[in-house]
């Protein structure tokens, strides 16, 4: 049996209306995607322009042959200059050899920026902030800092250590299954430090196997720690000296 003309027309007419529906639908899907991306570039942008950071990890891509992303984070860390600050975006971040500030370059990161470790290695990052403090309050660099970030050792590496610091400032940071430490300040050898200031810490340790690790080693004094909470780790704080 052949439909009617009326029929055929009005089938035609709710095809095109879906039709229509699922075209507007999709525009809006795309509006709204493009507004996100351009949102991200703009934030980017106003951070490099407005002199928040010197360097963003975004804009140094994996080059060939690399398969993890210590090479362009080191090469943002020296791009940013002697006392610059380098931001991390969102987004994981594949540790495979250990990451090294040497020019007095301080870190700030997205909360979800996930720095984690995909072979040993003994730190994570080791930071080294001595300078004669002369020097540095006349180079205006009392104010050093890592902000931000989720530091996992994976049981393979140990968090962050930082060494030699002057007024230097750790906050709103996340320290995960460090081997034996996740935090360190300083070390046995070399106990040169003062005027730390660290401020809402989180160390989590939730990795078998890793009995004996050490939350948050302190070697040095004249520091402040507020507000830093320390779950599952064998120890929470190993004061050595200060």
């Amino acid at each position: 049996m052949i439909p009617k003309n009326g029929v055929w027309k009005a089938a035609k007419v709710g095809v095109d209306s879906e039709c229509r529906k699922r075209k507007k639908t999709m525009r809006r899907f795309c509006v709204a995607v493009v507004s996100v991306v351009m949102g991200m570039l703009a934030y980017t942008a106003a951070g490099a322009s407005q002199g928040i950071w010197d360097a963003s990890v975004g804009d140094f891509p994996r080059l060939a042959g690399e398969t993890g992303d210590s090479g362009r984070i080191q090469r943002a860390i020296a791009a940013a200059g002697d006392g610059g600050v380098v931001w991390f975006p969102r987004g994981e971040y594949a540790i495979d050899a250990m990451l090294q500030v040497t020019n007095f370059t301080s870190l700030l990161l997205h909360k979800t920026a996930h720095l984690k470790a995909v072979k040993e290695i003994p730190f994570l990052l080791r930071y080294e902030a001595r300078r004669p403090r002369d020097r540095a309050r006349e180079a205006g660099e009392m104010g050093l800092y890592i902000r931000g970030g989720d530091f996992d050792g994976a049981g393979l590496a140990n968090g962050v250590l930082v060494m030699g610091r002057h007024h230097f400032t750790l906050s709103d940071s996340t320290f995960r299954n460090g081997r034996k430490v996740g935090l360190q300040f300083g070390t046995d050898k070399d106990r040169n430090g003062c005027e730390m200031t660290v401020n809402n810490i989180y160390c989590l340790c939730t990795i078998p196997g890793l009995a004996g690790n050490v939350g948050v080693l302190v070697n040095g004094g004249d520091s402040h720690y507020t507000d830093c909470v320390v779950v599952d780790y064998t120890i929470g704080f190993r004061l050595c000296r200060g």
